[in-house]
């Protein structure tokens, strides 16, 4: 019981510093004679928010090689495809089975622009991967 009194006069106290501060900064931009506008700081952050995201995100590779890697130049390529943001997997490629009886060869795994393309107007919903083995 202790503990949720303190809990609650640390949240309070938090929420009044808060309003205190954002009062502040009213009264700063008035004396120096900005407009203060709340939601426009709130589109602005928002959009900033969703620049960095955006420019974080990009064309994943994972690459590695079995045996002493790529001998004959041999490439084979499958689709992976995945549900929501790749968490559910529907069908993914093998690629021991795509390399057959190779005992060296290479596997990429990577989004393709075709497949970052798909899961974008599919809003993450079914999101593609490409499987490339090279033998």
């Amino acid at each position: 019981m202790k503990y949720i009194n303190k809990l609650s006069i640390i949240i309070v106290v938090a929420f009044l510093f808060q309003q205190y501060y954002k009062q502040g900064r009213r009264k700063l931009y008035s004396r120096v004679g900005i407009k203060y506008n709340h939601m426009k700081n709130k589109f602005l952050s928002f959009a900033l928010v969703c620049l960095l995201s955006l420019s974080m995100a990009s064309c994943y590779t994972v690459s590695y090689a079995v045996g002493s890697g790529s001998q004959t130049g041999e490439t084979i390529t499958e689709k992976n495809h995945f549900l929501v943001a790749g968490l559910a997997p529907i069908k993914t490629a093998d690629p021991s089975k795509m390399a057959g009886d190779a005992k060296n060869y290479q596997v990429t795994i990577t989004h393709t622009v075709v497949d970052g393309l798909i899961n974008l107007l599919t809003s993450g919903l079914y999101t593609p991967t490409t499987t490339i083995v090279k033998k």
